[in-house]
């Protein structure tokens, strides 16, 4: 009880920065969420556009061709020599990206939570001539009530750590930035797969933390359920990926994989609760239609490409199994977290020269001529859900050929969202424990 009330307070607001996709926004809030249940602070969310240094450029006939230059020289260039630069260089190299309206949402939830009231505004921030004269050093550290700024992914990276830094607040990154790296922020999460070296800053997770939580599958699946009500003890969700640049979901493998579960599903007695993704090809959504009207044990068949709602925390408060792709680790990983030993289904690789490049790496790893960091493409993911399966979340199913073969509930506790927010908390209790203990020296020592 005194430990939970001492982390209390101690952050005063979260700033998730986001880039729009779903899968990092997932990321980033199930990480704040856990944090918001310790610390008891507010949690706001910022979007980097994907428009967002278009306003910055007049893109004229002249200069449109050289957009994509000067957004890579901003974004990769610039923003890679922002952990060197001074407060009045991070605050050019932000007007530049396109930042500065961020940095006037922060100022305004920061000015609603100061409690001193005597503090400096934070209006002299905005005021570049100000700040290029080196006027607001002080204002842009005063009143900042333990801001905590969060961003998962490379394109938000940059401006987590900008704000992070004029704001005087913490910086987390989820995985690794391209430009970046890992180095120049207070915290990172970074997956086992991407093999980050070993550091006190560093925790290592097995794939990616998620927003999966206990109040959201009961809520999600009483919706569910009440819609599409199970009619049987045995009830299976599977959770289809789609393409990308290792992998196929082709009409072909919904025919030869999904039909086959799905007889075996109608004559056991099964419920199936189905969802795509907006990988899924459209060809493939309709061979999974043309099933659906086929066997009514599909109970449920959620479109991704139609249908916006998110249909995977409901799928998981009713089914009693759960079989997903191997294209998509996060899913395997928010499928472990909602416990279940998720059964993982092969599906088809792409054919390309990058295949015979990823084999010889793949080679010389077990050879111990390269390091494991070395793989990439599908050893890279075929890895991570491995070691998925060796902790008991996650089991390879190459042929379903009796629903007993099924994993079910993995009886573990697994929630690296969670485990990440508690090893955040606890090293800033850390430090401010330590700048504690060196007041009272100095004051000692006085």
């Amino acid at each position: 009880m005194a430990e939970s009330e001492r982390l209390k307070g101690l952050i005063g607001v979260i700033f998730i920065i986001s880039d729009g996709i779903r899968g990092h926004i997932n990321q980033s809030r199930g990480v704040a969420h856990f944090l918001s249940l310790i610390t008891g602070c507010d949690v706001h969310e910022l979007e980097v556009r994907p428009d967002f240094l278009i306003e910055n450029v007049k893109l004229n006939w002249t200069r449109k061709p050289l957009y994509p230059v000067e957004r890579f020289c901003i974004m990769k260039m610039s923003a890679k020599r922002l952990a060197g630069q001074d407060k009045r260089g991070i605050f050019r190299w932000l007007c530049r990206a396109g930042g500065e309206p961020l940095l006037k949402e922060v100022r305004e939830v920061l000015d609603r939570l100061k409690e001193n009231k005597a503090a400096p505004k934070w209006e002299a921030i905005l005021d570049q001539s100000d700040f290029y004269e080196g006027k607001s050093e002080a204002i842009t550290t005063a009143s900042t009530p333990n801001a905590l700024f969060l961003s998962a992914g490379s394109l938000p990276a940059p401006y987590c750590l900008a704000l992070a830094s004029l704001c005087g607040g913490k910086c987390v990154t989820i995985m690794t930035p391209s430009a970046l790296g890992i180095e120049p922020f207070d915290f990172a999460i970074v997956p086992d797969h991407d093999f980050p070296k070993a550091s006190k800053k560093v925790l290592v997770t097995l794939g990616a933390p998620n927003f999966v939580t206990a109040e959201r599958i009961k809520e999600e699946s009483q919706k569910l359920s009440s819609l599409y009500p199970p009619r049987s003890g045995i009830r299976i969700g599977l959770l289809l990926g789609g393409s990308d640049g290792n992998y196929q979901i082709t009409p072909k493998w919904a025919k030869e994989n999904a039909g086959p579960l799905l007889e075996l599903a109608y004559q056991g007695g099964a419920d199936l609760y189905v969802t795509t993704s907006r990988r899924t090809s459209r060809e493939t959504e309709q061979v999974l239609e043309a099933l659906s009207e086929k066997y009514p044990c599909i109970r449920y068949l959620c479109i991704a490409s139609r249908d916006p709602y998110n249909p995977v925390y409901g799928i998981f408060g009713i089914v009693t199994h759960v079989l997903a792709t191997e294209d998509s680790v996060s899913m395997i990983s928010e499928a472990a977290t909602a416990g279940f030993c998720t059964g993982v289904l092969p599906v088809e690789h792409k054919k390309s020269f990058k295949r015979v490049l990823e084999a010889s790496a793949l080679l010389c790893v077990e050879r111990k001529i390269l390091s494991p960091k070395r793989l990439f493409g599908i050893p890279k993911f075929t890895r991570a859900i491995d070691n998925f399966c060796e902790r008991g979340l996650a089991r390879w199913v190459k042929d379903i050929t009796d629903l007993s073969c099924l994993p079910g509930k993995h009886g573990l506790e697994f929630c690296e969202a969670k485990r990440a927010a508690e090893w955040i908390a606890s090293n800033l209790s850390a430090d401010g424990m330590k700048k504690g203990q060196a007041g009272n020296s100095r004051n000692t020592d006085g």
